[in-house]
């Protein structure tokens, strides 16, 4: 039987699965919204159907699945399969192994997206070859992913390459983690968004204001 993988990655905006094969290859890709504020349990049961339908996609029976791997933008406890602390979702120690385990029973494997994305480029990416890397991610939020020696590296506490929480700007603007002026709060693309609109309001006869015909929002 030829062995698959899935991988999910869950963000703030969309939900993403894909089939691999045993060489890192893409054999199939799927895709929802994740949509704001919605209750954890209908988010991982669109998570399983995403995933499902990247396997019809790849014509992959869920007996030829090894294992699934998922990236989240926060912190998860591989071992025990929860997530421990994950704001842009809002969630607080659930445990999200448990839950999809009951769509798709194959082992689970969670982590942070970003260390998961910095170590499959230097896996199978542009980061190929190269002993120690360093990703950055920029979507919702910012992300960061370190490999060092081959490994991917996330500190004494699994925290170390939570990039986007670097402070960058002292008593800057508050971000969801609690802190304030980190990286993400001017580096996202929820932050250029931000940012956009405020430029707009500021300068109501300026090229972005026009193409937004008046309304910044």
């Amino acid at each position: 039987m030829i062995r698959r993988y899935v991988g999910i990655d869950v963000g703030g905006t969309k939900i993403a699965a894909g089939v691999v094969d045993p060489q890192g290859r893409v054999l199939s890709k799927a895709e929802s919204a994740t949509l704001p504020d919605r209750p954890f349990a209908d988010v991982v049961r669109d998570m399983a159907d995403c995933a499902r339908r990247a396997m019809e996609m790849a014509e992959c029976s869920e007996a030829q699945i090894g294992a699934i791997g998922i990236g989240i933008p926060g912190i998860a406890e591989n071992g025990t399969g929860a997530v421990i602390f994950c704001t842009n979702l809002g969630w607080h120690n659930v445990p999200l192994r448990k839950e999809l385990s009951q769509y798709i029973n194959k082992p689970i494997y969670i982590d942070n997206d970003a260390t998961v994305a910095g170590y499959a480029e230097s896996v199978a990416g542009v980061s190929r070859g190269a002993t120690s890397s360093v990703f950055l991610t920029l979507g919702t939020g910012v992300g960061g992913g370190i490999v060092i020696n081959g490994k991917p590296w996330t500190g004494a506490h699994g925290v170390a390459s939570e990039l986007g929480h670097l402070t960058i700007v002292a008593d800057g603007i508050p971000c969801t983690c609690g802190k304030s002026g980190c990286m993400e709060r001017y580096c996202s693309a929820t932050a250029l968004i931000r940012m956009g609109r405020d430029a707009a309001r500021q300068y109501p006869d300026s090229a972005i204001t026009k193409m937004s015909e008046g309304d910044p929002e």
